[in-house]
Parts: C-alpha cells; sequence; structure tokens
C-alpha cells in the first residue's frame, strides 16, 4: 500500500475516533435530556423532576414548569434530536430539536450541570433555531422583557430596603447568588441605603431608562444598565442575570444615587 494512502486511512481512522469519544463522553448528557423528555411525554413526573438540578427545582415550582412545557409544546415530545452536545468542567449542553406527537418541531437549547457525580438539567430554553437569536444562552430577551426584569428585581430591592431586611431580595435573586451570598452577607453589602429605602418607593411608578442595550456575556451573563429618574439624585442600576430554570433570574446588583 502506498505511504500516502496509509497516511490518509490514518487520518481518517484518528477522525472517527475522535467522533467516537465526543459521542461517547457526552452521551450522559444526552440521556438526561432524552430520560426528561420521555418522562413528561409519560406523565412520570417524579422520573422527570429527577433529572432536574437543585437550582433548577429551588427557582421553578411544579406549576411554572408544566405551564412553560405547555406555552412552548415541549409536554407532548415524540422524538429529541440533538445537533450539538458537549460536557467538560462540570457544565454541559444540548442543542437540538423536538418533534412533537403532531409532527412539529421546536428548536431547544439545555444546560447542565454535574451534581455529585450525576448530570442533572440547570436551565431549558426554547431555542431560536440560528445562533444569537431567541431566548437563552445565544440570544437576549426583547426589551420589553428587559424592562420587565429590571423593574420587578429593582421593585424587590426597594422593598427589603423600606422593612430594612434583605430577606425578600435574597429569595428573589438565583439561587448560584443565593448559594454564594446569605441574607447577612447582603443585608453588610446594601445597609448603606436603609435609611433612604421608604423614599425609594417611589421608583415603582417610574420606568426604567437604560443606559445602552444589552449585553451578553460568552458566560452567558446578561447585563442591563440604566437609572430612574428620581429627584434630586437618580438611582443608578446595574443588573446582571444568568439563565436558570426556564428564566433569567438576578445575578448580581450594584446601585448608586448621582446628580443628573
Amino acid at each position: 500500500m502506498k505511504t500516502w494512502i496509509k497516511i490518509l486511512l490514518g487520518i481518517v481512522g484518528a477522525i472517527v475516533l475522535i467522533v467516537a469519544g465526543a459521542f461517547y463522553f457526552t452521551s450522559g448528557v444526552a440521556k438526561v435530556g432524552d430520560d426528561f423528555f420521555a418522562a413528561i411525554r409519560s406523565g412520570d413526573t417524579a422520573r422527570a423532576y429527577g433529572t432536574l438540578s437543585t437550582a433548577f427545582r429551588a427557582d421553578t415550582s411544579d406549576s411554572e414548569l408544566a405551564a412553560y412545557l405547555a406555552d412552548n409544546r415541549m409536554d407532548r415530545v415524540n422524538e429529541t434530536s440533538w445537533s450539538s452536545r458537549s460536557a467538560g468542567n462540570g457544565r454541559g449542553s444540548l442543542v437540538g430539536t423536538l418533534t412533537t406527537t403532531e409532527g412539529e418541531s421546536v428548536p431547544v437549547e439545555i444546560d447542565l450541570i454535574d451534581e455529585q457525580g450525576q448530570w442533572k438539567i440547570y436551565a431549558i430554553r426554547k431555542g431560536g433555531g440560528t445562533a444569537g437569536v431567541g431566548e437563552g444562552a445565544k440570544g437576549l430577551p426583547g426589551e420589553k422583557r428587559q424592562v420587565a426584569l429590571a423593574a420587578e428585581s429593582i421593585g424587590v430591592f426597594v422593598d427589603t430596603l423600606a422593612a430594612g431586611d434583605m430577606t425578600g431580595f435574597h429569595e428573589h435573586v438565583s439561587r448560584l447568588w443565593a448559594k454564594q451570598f446569605d441574607v447577612a452577607a447582603l443585608d453588610e453589602a446594601y445597609k448603606s441605603f436603609y435609611a433612604i429605602g421608604p423614599n425609594l418607593q417611589v421608583i415603582k411608578t417610574l420606568s426604567p431608562i437604560f443606559d445602552a442595550p444589552a449585553t451578553l456575556s460568552e458566560a452567558g451573563v446578561m447585563q442591563i444598565k440604566g437609572y430612574y429618574p428620581t429627584n434630586p439624585s437618580r438611582f443608578h442600576f446595574d443588573l446582571k442575570y444568568i439563565y436558570e430554570g426556564t428564566d433569567w433570574k438576578l445575578m448580581g446588583l450594584s446601585v448608586n444615587l448621582k446628580k443628573p
């Protein structure tokens, strides 16, 4: 056999081994996705919830998950097909298409994490079908949704300032942030605003004004910066969100008062 043919066959063989290895090492994440939708279709909620991460279950109630799946036609999936799957450093992802019992195609993206040696679903998104489009790690929600997220988070924040207790705010934020900072730590971080907390209630009657379009980092962190037109000083905010469960959850908040 000619040398160049041997080299070519060797390259082809190496490619086959790489592809086979990738499928082997990501088979675990694909199985979790398959099992989740199979369990939902059969009505086995206990099995379906067994595939979800602690953070997912903490952030998303049974009724919220059921409503999300129904609204996005993910509650009657007959077939799953994963066009992209990855796993590494305790994180996994699936991108693919769900085929419903009626024959509809639904693009989907799933994030997974390693919990005690087992892959668990961290977030589920209806994909946009094209990179950079739609809700999820590859795309931003629309401006209307961004305004709603900011208004909700700041509303909860000023309520907790008025109460002089960060418990309500701690319950509002993402499980990832809540795990890193307990109520006492949040109290310490924002205690300087407690004195003016009651005066900030006016913010709930105003609409946020964004400084610039929201951004999305490679790590999937959405950042929204802006202010409320309060007097005599403007209430400026810098919000960070991550996609957790079936929605965007607050991951960070910086605030300050500045003269216009």
